[in-house]
Parts: C-alpha cells; sequence; structure tokens
C-alpha cells in the first residue's frame, strides 16, 4: 500500500475503535467509583491498537483516568504547526475525524492562526467532513478558545459541521446560541 492509504486506514481505525468506545453508556456514578468492570470488547481492541501505534513511536497518550477514551467522550483534534506537515495532512485527518463523528459522537477540529497545515480547510471543503465535524481556526485566541468550547457543546447536542474563526467557510467568529442549530 502507498503510505497514504496507510495513513487513511490508521485515521479511519482509529477513529472508529475511539468512536465505538465513545459510544457505549457511560457508567452510573456509583460504579464509577468502584472497581472497573470488565473490559467491553471495543475498549480492549482501542487500547490494544493505541498500545501498538505508542509502541511504534506514533503517538503518545494522555490519560485522566484508566482508559484513554472514556465512555460519551467529546474529542478535540488539535492540529497543526508552522514547520510545513511530513505529509498530506487530508490523508490523515479527513478519514480519522469522519470515522470518528457520527449521531451520538461530538468532533470538534481546532488549529492555530499560524499553523500552515491548513486542517480547518481540508475538513471544510470535504464533502463529507464539513457536514459532520465542527472547525475553529486561529483556536489559540480569546475568541478561537471560546469558540472550541461552545462548538464542542453545540455538537455535544448534535450540531455538528459548524465552522468557526476568521477564514473563509465559517459561519462566525463564534457559535450563536444554541437554539439556533
Amino acid at each position: 500500500s502507498a503510505p497514504e492509504e496507510v495513513r487513511a486506514d490508521a485515521g479511519r481505525v482509529l477513529g472508529d475503535r475511539a468512536a465505538a468506545v465513545a459510544r457505549l453508556e457511560p457508567l452510573p456514578a456509583a460504579e464509577a467509583e468502584a472497581p472497573p468492570p470488565p473490559e467491553e470488547p471495543e475498549e480492549g481492541r482501542l487500547e490494544s491498537l493505541l498500545e501498538d501505534l505508542r509502541g511504534a513511536g506514533f503517538l503518545d497518550v494522555d490519560r485522566s483516568g484508566e482508559t484513554a477514551v472514556p465512555r460519551g467522550a467529546l474529542f478535540l483534534i488539535a492540529g497543526g504547526a508552522t514547520d510545513p506537515p511530513p505529509f498530506l495532512p487530508a490523508d490523515l485527518i479527513v478519514p480519522l475525524t469522519t470515522s470518528l463523528a457520527g449521531p451520538e459522537v461530538a468532533v470538534v477540529a481546532a488549529e492555530s492562526s499560524t499553523s500552515t497545515w491548513n486542517l480547518a480547510q481540508i475538513l471544510r471543503t470535504d464533502d463529507e467532513a464539513q457536514q459532520e465535524v465542527s472547525t475553529v481556526d486561529q483556536a489559540e485566541t480569546t475568541s478561537g478558545t471560546i469558540a472550541v468550547v461552545l462548538s464542542l457543546a453545540e455538537a455535544a447536542e448534535g450540531c455538528s459541521g459548524r465552522h468557526y474563526g476568521v477564514q473563509s467557510g465559517v459561519g462566525g467568529i463564534i457559535p450563536r446560541p444554541l437554539d439556533e442549530c
């Protein structure tokens, strides 16, 4: 397989597995403090993939608990850099985000104003991603940070495919109230 196909496959598999875990019902508060229940098959498959990718040096995982992706998770994909990308970002970001996104899984992609990767524009111009994934450019600014938080709240309420910032293809700098979804 060509490198771009491998990146696309990796993005799809990672997105599918993380979304499967996020769609699991959150544990009731009383059970959340008890010893963890046996893993669901989705959780085991995701953890195995993450460990393989971490072991090969492709990613690091920050954990706030026992699992990398808690049940009911919202996803914020933060990416980009001032240096040129080492590969075409669309090869990974589009399959990853569209595999993650769905009616029960909120996904927002954010990028800084100094990034040369154009992740937000890539997602805004992809036919599927523009409908399912919300984006924020200039995410490091005050208005960008507000837009990230509010667009995650929007996406959690089922309002996906909303785009914020100062680049082309946006609906405004920050989201409007949720009732305008």
